[in-house]
C-alpha cells in the first residue's frame, strides 16, 4: 500500500473514537478542514481511487463541512490509519 502523501495527510484526518454508523455498518470519517469545495471534492475522490477498499467511500455531511472520506472500520485502510495515529 503505496500512496501519495495528499492520501496520508487525509487518512490521518480522523478520530479514531468518533465512529459513525449507518445501516449497521460502523465507519470513521477522515475530514480535510484544510480544504475546501471542489478541491475538497477531487482529494477525497483521488483517496478513493488510491485506496480502492469496498467500505472506503465518499461521503457528504454539511455538519462535518462538505466532503469527508468514509472507512468502514472491517478495512484494510482502517488499520493503516490505527497503526498510522498509533
Amino acid at each position: 500500500m503505496a500512496y501519495t502523501s495528499d492520501t496520508y495527510r487525509l487518512m490521518r484526518s480522523t478520530r479514531l473514537l468518533q465512529t459513525g454508523e449507518l445501516d449497521g455498518v460502523r465507519f470513521i470519517r477522515c475530514i480535510p478542514h484544510w480544504l475546501q469545495g471542489e478541491t475538497r471534492t477531487r482529494a477525497v475522490l483521488n483517496a478513493v481511487t488510491e485506496i480502492n477498499e469496498a467500505g472506503v467511500c465518499l461521503a457528504n455531511n454539511p455538519e462535518f463541512g462538505g466532503d469527508y472520506l468514509r472507512v468502514n472500520v472491517a478495512t484494510q485502510a482502517y488499520r493503516l490509519i490505527g497503526e498510522m495515529l498509533s
